[in-house]
């Protein structure tokens, strides 16, 4: 013990320069915005996925309660349409009603002008799709995520293609931009036994045979091919047709009873010349009378001059189903 007043010399320490402890806490505070950025971003990112779970969670017992606000949408299109809300629906519906089919009588006139005419589209696809390649040989889909969920819900994915002349980029487009999962047949009596290049892809089946309605030799109803192909009890999700006229002798056999089809594609040539009703007309009606609905329309300007026009159908239920649904979800919410 040192005498008082002494003083103890004290240990050594290193020293740090302002400029080290400045560069220091410059680290420290830094370090401590990434971690806390970390944290944001892990909270936003958990907690927008947690919404979009209970949203789908959220939609998927609305759409099986008795007051879900999409039931309108569920029974006018058969269950194809799950997420659109009454009052969108009602509005489509509305659309449908007063869109006129002609602009006068739909009668008899050169094919340019009847289609530019008449049969204008009275219903919206939001999510629609340009399959295939641009220019001749593409279609226009209604909602493609619609069918990539069903198949992947395992309700599989069943496309018939009508017309090839060796050219399935639609078909390689579907696999490639729908769903891998889809079974394809294409069918055409005018190229041979085999198209002119092996088909790479196993999800595509060739079939030299053509549509018509009634069996003769190649030539088949459309109930004829399915049952063929056990294909019977399944929904065609999409029909393509592009067979350079056979539509007009083959089509009542696609509406047959028993046959499903969700959408069909077709290129519609000629066929509104001779008496009245011209045959496109009666087409039009007999798929509108089915709950057929047009989604998409454009004139081939390339292949033939504007003669000849592409249309887009999609099914919905009939007519009277789907106004009887307007007007019993009306009244029951009243």
């Amino acid at each position: 013990m040192g005498r008082e007043g002494e003083v103890f010399p004290t240990a050594p320490h290193p020293l740090i320069s302002m400029k080290e402890a400045d560069k220091i806490k410059t680290i420290v505070v830094q370090g401590v915005i990434v971690v806390l950025a970390a944290l944001c971003l892990f909270w936003t990112v958990n907690y927008a996925s947690a919404q979009v779970s209970l949203e789908e969670k959220g939609n998927s017992q609305l759409r099986t309660s008795d007051i879900s606000p999409f039931k309108m949408a569920m029974e006018g299109s058969e269950g194809f349409f799950d997420d659109i809300r009454d009052a969108g629906w009602k509005r489509l519906m509305e659309r449908i009603q007063t869109t006129p089919s002609c602009a006068a009588s739909c009668a008899a006139e050169p094919a340019a002008r009847w289609y530019q005419n008449n049969w204008e589209p009275n219903f919206t696809c939001l999510d629609e799709r340009r399959i295939g390649r641009w220019g001749d040989g593409g279609k226009w889909v209604c909602d493609p995520r619609r069918i990539v969920a069903k198949a992947e819900a395992g309700h599989g994915c069943l496309v018939y293609s009508v017309g090839s002349n060796n050219d399935f980029s639609f078909e390689e487009s579907i696999l490639r931009d729908i769903s891998p999962a889809c079974e394809i047949h294409t069918f055409d009596p005018t190229i041979g036994d085999r198209p002119a290049k092996p088909l790479t892809d196993e999800q595509i089946t060739f079939h030299p045979w053509g549509l018509s309605n009634k069996n003769d030799g190649k030539y088949k109803t459309l109930q004829t091919i399915m049952q063929d192909l056990d294909h019977g009890n399944r929904e065609i999700d999409i029909l393509k047709i592009d067979c350079e006229g056979c539509e007009w002798s083959s089509y009542e056999s696609w509406l047959d009873k028993g046959i499903r089809i969700r959408q069909i594609l077709i290129e519609l040539h000629q066929g509104t010349e001779g008496a009245t009703p011209v045959p496109a007309m009666k087409f039009m009606e007999s798929l509108s009378q089915r709950g057929f609905v047009i989604f998409h329309k454009e004139p081939n300007t390339l292949g033939c001059g504007g003669r000849c026009i592409e249309y887009a159908f999609v099914k919905l239920a009939s007519p009277e189903v789907r106004l009887a649904g307007i007007v019993n979800n009306t009244r029951s919410r009243t």
